[in-house]
C-alpha cells in the first residue's frame, strides 16, 4: 500500500510523467491512496523548495563577494 499527501505532476513517481506503478515491468500493483493531508503536504514541499532556493541564492552571493 502506498499513501502520499501531495502530487508533483512534473517529477512525482505516482501521478506524473513517470507513473511508476503503471510500468508493466513491476509485478506488484499496490493500493494507492493520494491526497492525505494534501494542503499541509503541499505547503511543506513548497516551503522546503523555497528555502532551498534561498539557500542557493545566498551561497552564490557569498561566493561572488569572496
Amino acid at each position: 500500500r502506498v499513501v502520499y499527501g501531495a502530487s508533483e505532476p512534473k517529477t512525482g513517481g505516482i501521478v506524473s510523467v513517470c507513473r511508476l506503478f503503471d510500468d508493466y515491468r513491476f509485478t506488484h500493483r499496490p493500493e494507492i491512496t493520494g491526497g492525505v493531508l494534501e494542503a499541509e503536504c503541499a505547503g511543506m514541499i513548497s516551503d522546503f523548495f523555497a528555502g532551498r532556493r534561498q539557500q542557493i541564492k545566498m551561497q552564490r552571493n557569498e561566493s561572488a563577494d569572496a
